[in-house]
């Protein structure tokens, strides 16, 4: 089982239909003809309002799927790095350090660099377009440190190298393209 992930663009969020007031029948149409959106894990409200139900989306724009180990390596490399660059905390505390005593987010850290890819499902739900620009933002004012980092890290091996590099793009890309009126998919 992996990870897919799927980033579309000018959607049309006008075309809402709710899979709870379906029936049957126009449920099957609308798998047919339309991408069912539903809410994941998204403590930081990372589908932007949009709610769960049906929406026309068109052609997808970037799609990408790997291991959900793959996916968990690579948001540990990420969190890694940043222990490094932007908290200067020891590898294993970026969590104790950014969340309070109930799991939430310190007031202060909700705007820390792709806080919203940490703290959202590895494996369900979707982010909106306002937290795509937001991310993309992070992807392309960090790219250079992380593949300098990687390059420099006696952390990872050549290949885990190239793979990290190759998923902090996918990523990039993606959140670049749903930030244009869209979502990231996570299934």
């Amino acid at each position: 089982m992996g990870l897919s992930v799927t980033a579309y663009e000018n959607v049309d969020f006008d075309s809402y239909m709710d899979d709870n007031e379906l029936s049957d029948e126009q449920r099957d149409e609308c798998y047919d003809t339309m991408h069912l959106l539903s809410n994941g894990y998204e403590p930081l409200g990372q589908s932007d309002g949009i709610d769960t139900g049906f929406y026309n989306v068109g052609n997808y724009s970037k799609s990408f799927s790997g291991a959900y180990s793959g996916h968990k390596h690579f948001r540990s490399s990420l969190t890694n790095f940043l222990y490094e660059v932007d908290f200067g905390t020891e590898p294993g505390q970026f969590f104790e350090f950014i969340l309070d005593e109930d799991g939430d987010v310190k007031r202060g850290y909700k705007k820390s660099p792709f806080i919203e890819l940490f703290l959202f499902s590895d494996c369900e739900g979707f982010i909106g377009p306002k937290t795509s620009a937001k991310l993309h933002e992070d992807f392309v004012s960090y790219g250079v440190e992380f593949k300098e980092y990687l390059e420099n890290s006696e952390k990872y091996i050549g290949h885990a190298k190239d793979m990290y590099l190759e998923k902090y793009n996918n990523w990039l890309e993606a959140f670049q393209v749903a930030s244009n009126n869209g979502f990231v998919d996570f299934h």
